[in-house]
């Protein structure tokens, strides 16, 4: 596993926002490299790596996560959206509930990593795709909340506002900055594609 080092400020230690950023790139940098480039295999370990420091945040988030279903894991047995910092051996949480622009980058890194792999399928492949699913299905559920009049979308569904984190914010507190909607389609097709 890896994990990305943050400095400075209330940044000291490992957070969410660092980690899925090194997520996002490695697996950006596996979706770009063909099959049978030279470095190809370098980048994906490299991807699989920052998975697995991400893996590991959500398997130690136990503190006041505000999530009240777990759903990642081969028995949905883990948050699927870690605390937001954790110490630099990542043993320990230091600041608890999810942040999702951390979470949002993370998710994209692991689509990514998923697809660019599909053909080959190594041996991992099946555990990071399902975790990835599971993990787009939590940041619906845990880091949207419905609009609280029930006001309907053009598609008839409710309203939907991005939450600050699992524990706060959505309608009446929300940061733009936040906002991802790229990463939101590409997580639902992603869910289409292999909904079961």
């Amino acid at each position: 596993e890896r994990v990305v080092h943050s400095s400075g400020g209330v940044a000291g230690g490992v957070v969410s926002e660092g980690q899925g950023y090194g997520l996002l790139l490695a697996g950006a940098a596996a979706a770009a490299l063909p099959v049978g480039h030279e470095r190809r295999e370098d980048v994906t370990q490299l991807a699989l790596e920052f998975f697995r420091g991400w893996q590991r945040m959500c398997e130690l988030t136990e503190r006041n996560s505000c999530q009240d279903s777990h759903m990642c894991g081969a028995q949905g047995t883990h948050e699927c959206l870690p605390s937001w910092k954790f110490d630099n051996a990542v043993t320990m949480e230091d600041g608890p509930g999810s942040a999702p622009d951390g979470d949002e980058d993370a998710i994209l890194g692991m689509l990514l990593l998923v697809l660019a792999t599909e053909a080959e399928r190594p041996s991992w492949w099946l555990e990071v795709a399902q975790w990835t699913y599971q993990s787009c299905h939590a940041f619906l559920v845990h880091l949207t909340v419905e609009h609280p009049n029930g006001d309907k979308a053009s598609n008839g569904e409710v309203k939907r506002a991005l939450k600050l984190g699992s524990c706060w914010g959505g309608w009446d507190c929300n940061n733009p900055s936040y906002h991802a909607p790229g990463h939101y389609r590409a997580f639902r097709d992603y869910m289409k594609k292999f909904a079961a």
